[in-house]
C-alpha cells in the first residue's frame, strides 16, 4: 500500500517542460491565447451574471447530451442571455 502523501498511480506520466503533467503544461502559455470575460471591452454586471449562471456550458451540455438540438440549445442560451442583459440595461 502506498503512503497517502506518496506518489499516486499517475506519478509515472510524462512531464512537460515545467515538471507538470503534459495536460497541465499546455496551460503555461494560456495568457497568450486567452482573454478576459467581456473582451474587447470591460466585464459588466450582465456579462458577470451570464458567466456565473453557466449559460454557455449548459448550452453545450444540452446539445452534447441530445437534450436539445444545437440550434435549440443556442436559441435557449440566447434567450436567457437577452433576458439578463435587458434586466441590467
Amino acid at each position: 500500500m502506498l503512503p497517502v502523501d506518496g506518489p499516486g498511480p499517475r506519478a509515472a506520466t510524462r512531464r512537460g517542460s515545467l515538471g507538470a503533467p503534459r495536460q497541465v503544461s499546455l496551460l503555461s502559455t494560456a495568457l497568450d491565447w486567452t482573454t478576459n470575460v467581456g473582451y474587447p471591452g470591460y466585464a459588466t454586471a450582465a456579462i458577470d451574471e451570464v458567466f456565473n449562471t453557466f449559460i454557455l456550458p449548459t448550452m453545450f451540455a444540452r446539445a452534447a447530451r441530445d437534450e436539445a438540438t444545437p440550434e435549440g440549445a443556442l436559441r435557449a442560451a440566447q434567450s436567457e442571455s437577452a433576458r439578463i442583459f435587458t434586466k441590467w440595461s
